[in-house]
């Protein structure tokens, strides 16, 4: 496993339900893939990937009661529901229930215990099937600089210091979510934003984990001895 080229990060500050986040795409494979997307806002990442042949079927899970409503107008089933308050085996059942893709994007962050969310949602996974979560980056300059010249650690609206986020993640405890959850992680790759790129090209990857807004992370199950 390793980190390979920088995904593209945007800064925009749209309607965060509206999101279609199609920079996730990339990770998953298209095909008749049954796919669980997570905070899944109104249902326009799920309704990408069903209409660019990604999946067959998407069915989402989304805290908030007006995005979930229309979601359900574009995915084939959405649970709304608060997974601070619900087990996710209380909205799923396996194996029944099992994907080939369960999708967290920037949800894992909001959550008390994102350690057992990760688990249970692995066990939602078909044998094959692939966990795949962004998460973002505590380590970016823009969050530790401020903390070291001037003692600052500002809560916002919006990104990193999202003042919705109950857990700050670094690489390295990324990597640690997913092994704890019992996975394997076949692919970690961050996503930096237009000219940061070049930073990221010519420091030769030093920088990386500082300019880096978020990861990409894909996990899936680990490989059983015969």
């Amino acid at each position: 496993m390793m980190s390979l080229t920088p995904v593209e990060h945007s800064n925009t500050s749209a309607n965060y339900y509206q999101n279609r986040r199609e920079n996730i795409a990339q990770f998953i494979s298209k095909g008749n893939n049954r796919i669980l997307d997570i905070g899944c806002g109104a249902g326009n990442f799920g309704s990408f990937l069903k209409q660019n042949n990604y999946a067959s079927e998407v069915i989402g899970i989304e805290i908030d009661r007006t995005a979930a409503d229309e979601a359900l107008t574009k995915l084939d089933q959405v649970h709304c529901a608060d997974l601070n308050r619900t087990r996710i085996s209380e909205l799923l059942i396996p194996p029944t229930n099992s994907f080939d893709f369960v999708v967290c994007a920037d949800v894992l962050e909001h959550l008390i215990d994102p350690w057992q969310t990760l688990y249970d949602l692995s066990t939602h996974l078909t044998p094959t099937g692939k966990l795949v979560a962004s998460i973002p980056n505590v380590r970016h300059w823009t969050v530790w600089l401020p903390l070291i010249m001037n003692g600052k650690w500002n809560y916002v609206d919006a990104g990193i210091m999202d003042r919705t986020h109950l857990r700050f993640f670094t690489k390295i405890s990324i990597q640690e979510l997913f092994t704890t959850a019992g996975l394997d992680i076949i692919e970690l790759r961050p996503l930096i934003g237009g000219k940061w790129k070049l930073v990221d090209q010519f420091s030769l990857q030093l920088l990386r984990d500082f300019i880096t807004v978020q990861w990409v992370i894909v996990g899936t199950h680990k490989a059983t001895s015969i």
